[in-house]
């Protein structure tokens, strides 16, 4: 062999050791897998951030017990309703656009505004509920007893666009005191003689009627019958759809942890409230 053949061999003996090297750290070294997005939602305060309330509220308990479910991490967020519709530049939910939140865990009553800023997925049935103190049930009767009387509110709510309207037509000629609220807290001015009434929703209503036995009434139903849901960005194409599917699964079981939460909040199961919902308001499937 001369000595140029032995270089040449050498360095390609060379060479395939350095490639068995790199193979050898390639192929043995530890991967990392890219570990899942976190899932943080937002929620706000149960019965406004003034309530002298103590539970986290049912919303924020279903959506740690859903991330539970799907193994899943996440943080909740608490923010202020207004922040919920704010937009972005791109037109967005601001607070989905900043990736500040994965979806929403807040009762949301579908609007058509509403369905097409987020995918809304239904959880239950609800109505609007005038809810007054129980000395005073038997003066609330329809809406116009509701006349010059004083109520609270949150702007860009349901219950906002439905008191408008009542002054706009039927309690024009006397209409209804409204106080502009920006984070709920209705429920204590209520407690103290600051205002006349309030509206809530059949689930918020049935937690007082359970938590405050024999203070307060629902007087009548307002407005059309409604569906409540959570929101989600409007490009999900997966999370909606666990959340949808683990809502089907939860209700079939009757010890889910979503109908231990609703009995724990309301004293109904799923299948119960929404039965309540259906015979005593007025509510058509």
């Amino acid at each position: 062999m001369n000595f140029h053949a032995r270089e040449t061999n050498l360095s390609f003996l060379s060479l395939c050791v350095v490639v068995a090297c790199a193979a050898s750290i390639i192929l043995c070294a530890p991967v990392s897998a890219a570990a899942p997005k976190r899932l943080d939602f937002c929620y706000v305060p149960w019965f406004g951030s003034t309530a002298a309330v103590v539970e986290p509220g049912p919303d924020r308990e279903i959506a740690e017990a859903f991330l539970k479910s799907i193994a899943r991490s996440g943080s909740p967020r608490l923010v202020r309703w207004p922040e919920l519709f704010s937009k972005g530049s791109s037109g967005e939910p601001q607070l989905f656009g900043a990736q500040l939140c994965s979806f929403f865990a807040v009762a949301l009553t579908f609007t058509e505004e509403r369905e097409k800023m987020f995918k809304m997925i239904a959880i239950y049935p609800g109505r609007t509920m005038v809810v007054v103190p129980k000395k005073n049930e038997i003066s609330f009767k329809d809406i116009r007893s509701l006349a010059a009387k004083r109520t609270a509110v949150v702007k860009q709510t349901t219950y906002a666009s439905w008191l408008a309207k009542a002054n706009e037509t039927e309690l024009k000629k006397n209409p209804i005191r409204i106080k502009d609220l920006k984070d709920g807290g209705a429920v204590e001015l209520l407690n103290r003689g600051e205002i006349d009434f309030v509206l809530m929703d059949t689930i918020q209503a049935f937690y007082l009627l359970l938590k405050k036995p024999g203070q307060y009434a629902l007087a009548f139903p307002a407005g059309e019958n409604e569906r409540i849901g959570w929101a989600f960005p409007k490009g999900d194409k997966l999370l909606a759809v666990q959340f949808e599917n683990y809502l089907k699964s939860e209700r079939l079981d009757p010890k889910s942890d979503v109908n231990k939460i609703f009995e724990k909040y309301f004293g109904l199961n799923v299948q119960e409230f929404e039965n309540v919902v259906f015979t005593s308001f007025g509510y058509s499937k």
